[in-house]
């Protein structure tokens, strides 16, 4: 009932890569994907904390693999959507 209503093409591509993922999620135990991504936050928060300009937030020990943080310029701190833009466009990471 709700498809009629929804207009345009439906995103097939977004339907491929959600069903891939899920499928590998199912292939790999939820445990190991976790461990991957706590070991991943933790190379990230080693690597980012010595440098005096980028201030990380939340709790270093426990989180999900989001990594929050702000970056100091000057006397405040750079627009987030700024600086997801130059992450996306200069290094590929989508944030």
């Amino acid at each position: 009932m709700e498809v009629r209503e929804d207009a345009g093409t439906p995103d097939i591509m977004q339907m491929v890569r959600a069903a891939m993922a899920l499928d590998l999620k199912d292939t790999l135990e939820v445990m190991h994907i976790e461990k991957i991504d706590q070991r991943r936050i933790a190379q990230a928060i080693e690597v980012l904390r010595p440098e005096r300009n980028i201030q990380i937030l939340g709790n270093p020990k426990r989180r999900l693999s989001i990594l929050t943080f702000n970056i100091r310029y000057r006397n405040g701190y750079l627009h987030q959507r700024f600086v997801s833009a130059l992450l996306n466009d200069l290094f590929g990471i989508q944030s």
